[in-house]
C-alpha cells in the first residue's frame, strides 16, 4: 500500500490581509498542515481569526519573534517554524514549504501534490551566482535595518549610503586584523523561500544554535544559513548547485532564482511586486508559487483559477 505523505506549509506573516486569507484558503486541504509565525510586533493579527479561515487543514501557531528585515530575528522565526513542523507528531512531511504572507500558489492542490510527488528527493532551493560571502563572513554594525520606514524618501537613500560607507570601512578593518566569521568554512547565498525535504530540514536544525549565535551580526543571514548548511552537508543540494552553476556558465545567463525554487519572482524588472498586469505571465508560468502579490484583484484571479479546484 502506498503511503501518502502530507505537506507542511510554513508561513511568515506580519499582517492580516486579503492576500494572506487567500493563501490560507488555497492551502486549505486535508493533505496539508499549516504552521504560522506571526511577527510579534504585529498587534492587529488575531490567530483565531486566521485559523477560522481554514476548514480542512490542521493549523498551528509557533512561538513569535519580533522580526526585522535582514536580521537574525528572521532566522529565529524560520527556525521556530521548521522545528515545530519537524517535531510535529504528524511528521515526517513530504515537503516543508517556506512562504511569506504575500505568496500564492500557481497550481491547484492536486497539481501541486502531483508535481512534488514526482520530484521526491529534489530540494527546491535557489542559489545566486554572486554569493556575497562578506555578508556572512564579517560583522555588520547595522545588522538590524533601522532605515526601512525611510527607504522611499531622499533621507532614506542618504541614510543607506552613509550606512554602506561606514560598513565598508569596518569590513576593511576586519580584513586588516585578519578577523573572519569561521562558523562555517564557506558561505553560499540565495533566495530565502524554499521547499525542502524532511532530511534537509533535519540538517538545518542540527546547526540551529551555531547559526543563531555565530551569524547574529551578519547581514541578511536568512539568505545565507540554509544555502550554506545544505551546500556543505547535503550531497543532493551540492549536486543541484553545481548543475545550476554549470547551466549559468554555459548559457551566460545571470542567476535566475526561480530555476530551482519553483517560485515565480520577477527579478530584473525593477520591482518584485506582482499586480494585475502580471497575470498574463503568471497564467503560463510553470512555477508552483509566486511572490510577492500586492494586488487584491490579482489574488482574486489566482484563487478563481487555482483555489476553488483544490479538492
Amino acid at each position: 500500500m502506498t503511503v501518502v505523505m502530507k505537506h507542511a506549509f510554513l508561513l511568515l506573516i506580519h499582517e492580516d490581509t486579503f492576500v494572506v486569507r487567500t493563501l490560507l484558503r488555497m492551502l486549505d486541504d486535508e493533505r496539508n498542515d499549516i504552521f504560522i509565525h506571526i511577527d510579534k510586533k504585529s498587534t492587529g493579527v488575531d490567530p483565531d481569526v486566521l485559523a477560522s479561515v481554514v476548514k480542512h487543514s490542521r493549523v498551528s501557531f509557533v512561538k513569535r519573534e519580533k522580526v526585522y528585515w535582514g536580521h537574525i530575528s528572521l532566522v529565529a522565526a524560520e527556525y521556530n517554524l521548521f522545528s515545530a513542523a519537524y517535531e510535529s507528531p504528524y511528521a515526517p512531511y513530504a515537503y516543508y514549504h517556506l512562504l511569506s504572507g504575500a505568496d500564492l500558489p500557481l497550481k491547484t492542490q492536486d497539481e501541486m501534490h502531483r508535481f512534488f510527488d514526482a520530484s521526491q528527493g529534489r530540494e527546491f532551493i535557489s542559489f545566486t551566482r554572486d554569493e556575497m560571502p562578506h555578508r556572512a563572513q564579517y560583522l555588520w554594525l547595522f545588522s538590524k535595518n533601522f532605515r526601512g520606514f525611510l527607504s522611499p524618501t531622499r533621507m532614506g537613500r542618504r541614510v543607506f549610503r552613509l550606512e554602506e560607507s561606514i560598513q565598508r570601512v569596518f569590513i576593511r578593518f576586519q580584513k586588516a586584523i585578519g578577523w573572519k566569521n569561521k562558523a562555517f568554512p564557506l558561505y553560499r547565498k540565495g533566495s530565502e523561500w524554499v521547499s525542502l525535504t524532511h532530511e534537509s530540514v533535519g540538517l538545518l536544525l542540527q546547526y540551529r544554535e551555531r547559526v543563531l549565535s555565530r551569524l547574529r551580526y551578519a547581514k541578511c543571514p536568512d539568505e545565507h544559513f540554509k544555502h550554506t548548511i545544505l551546500y556543505l552537508y547535503s550531497d543532493t543540494v551540492r549536486r543541484q548547485y553545481e548543475e545550476l552553476n554549470e547551466y549559468l556558465v554555459r548559457t551566460g545567463k545571470n542567476a535566475d532564482l526561480s530555476i530551482s525554487s519553483s517560485r515565480y519572482i520577477p527579478w530584473g524588472t525593477g520591482t518584485l511586486k506582482l499586480t494585475l498586469q502580471d497575470w498574463d505571465k503568471l497564467s503560463v508560468a510553470s512555477d508552483m508559487f509566486c511572490r510577492k502579490v500586492v494586488d487584491d484583484r490579482l489574488a482574486d484571479i489566482i484563487y478563481e483559477k487555482y483555489g476553488n479546484q483544490s479538492r
